[in-house]
Formats: C-alpha cells, structure tokens, sequence
C-alpha cells in the first residue's frame, strides 16, 4: 500500500479527491501544499495529492509554485471533484459575525455571503477543515466547508 501525502487535514476536498484516485492507499494529511510536495521528494511518501485549479479563482498558485521548484515532479491522475459547501456555525451561534474558510473557498461563495450574511467578515484559513476546527473551538462563528 502507498503513502500518500495530501493537503490536509482530514476533511479537506483534497481529501477526498485522493480517496477517489487511491481508495487502497495510505492516506497522510499535511498541514501545506508544499509539504505534500516534500514528502513525495524526501521519499515519506510515494505520491501527493494538491489541488492544482479552482474554477473561480483558476491556477492554486502554491501548487504551480511548488511543482516548478526542486526536483521535479510528474503528474499521473486527475480527479474533477464537483465542489459543495456548507456553511458551518457552532451550536448556540445566533449572529454570524465571522466566517472562516480557505480563501479559494470564499471566492467561490462570495456572493451567497454578500446576500445571506452581509455583516460577516471573512477570514481566510489554511484550508476549510481547519476553519471547521477553529469554529469547534470557539475561534470564529461560521466556516464555509465541505458538507459534513
């Protein structure tokens, strides 16, 4: 069984998308796109999983970034994953003043926060997975992440 690196943590659309490409593998969540990266180069992990484009913020710089420097890389598969989000708040939450998420995610709900929740202001986070966690810890009051 491989290992294979991913931007993570769990929960991430990245996640998944490395579950439908390797369902058999071993699957290690790292905190950056660059780490998944290095751990294919440093050999502590066969393969990585990165996003490489958004459909409305294109290119994931730190991908293309990250694939032109240092030894280079092959990519061998693609996964389309049809994106969802759900926005997230903390049980007892009754103004949304604060929401979390991974910046490419907010670009892509821009709008639905500008209708729905006008007075929010956003905060942009590692990935969505750790905008979910920091709404369990009380940090922000909403994330905009994958369904749950």
């Amino acid at each position: 069984m491989s290992r294979i690196a991913y931007f993570g943590p769990q929960g991430t659309f990245t996640e998944q998308a490395t579950r439908a490409l390797a369902p058999e593998g071993e699957l290690v969540p790292v905190e950056t796109i660059s780490a998944a990266l290095a751990a294919v180069r440093e050999g502590t992990a066969e393969r990585a999983c990165v996003p490489v484009e958004n459909s409305v913020e294109g290119p994931v710089t730190a991908t293309l970034d990250g694939l032109a420097g240092d030894a280079p890389l092959v990519a061998v598969a693609e996964a389309l994953l049809p994106i969802h989000f759900a926005v997230l708040a903390a049980p007892g939450v009754e103004v949304v003043r604060t929401v979390a998420s991974h910046p490419h995610a907010l670009a892509q709900v821009r709008e639905w926060l500008e209708r729905n929740l006008p007075e929010a202001h956003t905060v942009a986070a590692p990935s969505t997975a750790a905008a979910a966690v920091a709404v369990q810890r009380g940090e922000y009051d909403a994330a905009v992440a994958a369904p749950v």
